[in-house]
């Protein structure tokens, strides 16, 4: 659009659209022909994808800082800053309740430890959970605890079991042994 103006070119209706893009590059990702994951919709794109994307005339490119998912971030706050909710989104990505697949950028930040019995606001004791999850957790006996930065052990009001981490759910609830001789 510039470049038009600075011909003397005048522009009614120049395609234009904000993207906000986030990509996820690996270190082998880095060079040309690699491959990046796009958070939404979430896909896989050659790094080439993203520089033609980048390069178009259309394109606002906003830039955000890179974060650090591997250093914790906390505040003294119930409220997460928007680092610590950057932070937390991006390394579950959807909601944490066991089998839900709902987009972590539109879900609550849950203190998996309550922020009244001393539960801190930080990225180790934060986790997404979509708003129904939320109150199922809140208002249920439902309960879980983060094994490590992405991975969580739930347990239902029923007894079950259940693993959730960047692979998905797994059920880890014994099942019932059969009585020897019956």
């Amino acid at each position: 659009a510039l470049g038009h103006l600075a011909r003397g070119e005048q522009i009614l209706d120049a395609p234009t659209r904000d993207i906000t893009l986030y990509v996820h590059l690996t270190h082998d990702g880095l060079d040309n022909g690699g491959v990046a994951r796009v958070e939404s919709p979430n896909t896989l794109v050659t790094t080439d994808q993203v520089a033609r994307w980048c390069g178009a005339d259309e394109t606002r490119i906003i830039i955000k800082p890179v974060i650090d998912l591997n250093k914790p971030l906390t505040t003294s706050a119930y409220q997460a800053t928007d680092a610590i909710r950057e932070h937390v989104i991006l390394r579950d990505r959807t909601c944490v309740h066991p089998y839900c697949t709902k987009n972590a950028r539109w879900a609550d930040l849950d203190h998996i430890i309550e922020w009244n019995l001393g539960g801190r606001t930080d990225t180790w004791n934060l986790a997404p959970l979509c708003r129904s999850h939320h109150r199922n957790k809140t208002f249920s006996a439902w309960t879980y605890t983060m094994i490590e930065p992405g991975s969580y052990l739930w347990r239902s009001p029923l007894g079950q079991v259940y693993l959730r981490d960047g692979t998905g759910t797994r059920d880890l609830t014994p099942r019932p042994v059969e009585p020897p001789g019956g």
